[in-house]
Order: C-alpha cells, then structure tokens, then sequence
C-alpha cells in the first residue's frame, strides 16, 4: 500500500468500514455518501475533495456517478486487508 496521510487514513478507514465486505473479500455495497462521510470525519468539504481525489491518484478507492451523488469504493482491499485497515 502507498504510504497515506493522516488525513487520508481517517477517510480511507470510514470508506472501508462503510463499504462492507463479505468473506469471500468481495464488496456487499458502496461506500458512505459525502454528506455521510462529511459529518463522521468532520473534515471541511473543500479538505474532503482534495483528500478524496488524492486517494483516487493513488488507485485507493474509486469515484463513480451514482443516482444520489457519486458513489465511493476501495480499489485494491482484499477481506483480510479491509479488516486490518479498519479495526
């Protein structure tokens, strides 16, 4: 994994902890909503996009259009990793 900043491992943590894995490591689900993510991370909205598009630089999550707003997700977790990140 590429090294993250603090800022990226708060955000990074809460997307992997939203999004849910099963056992057999393959998502169940997207991540949180921004408004979500927002508020449990309490980082400024302008902050939060920087930190969101420097992680999709470093292939760490992925940002596709969604019918409520963009949709989150981690690129390169397998189950064994997500557990570890998150806990």
């Amino acid at each position: 994994m590429k090294t993250l900043t603090q800022l990226e491992n708060i955000v990074l943590t809460e997307i992997v902890k939203e999004e849910l894995y099963d056992s057999d490591g393959e998502s169940k689900g997207r991540g949180p909503d921004l408004p979500d993510l927002f508020k449990t991370t309490g980082i400024e909205v302008k902050i939060l996009r920087g930190v969101l598009g420097s992680l999709v630089k470093k292939n760490q999550i992925e940002v596709e259009p969604g019918y409520d707003g963009p949709d989150l997700y981690c690129s390169n977790f397998t189950f064994e990793e997500a557990l570890d990140f998150a806990l």
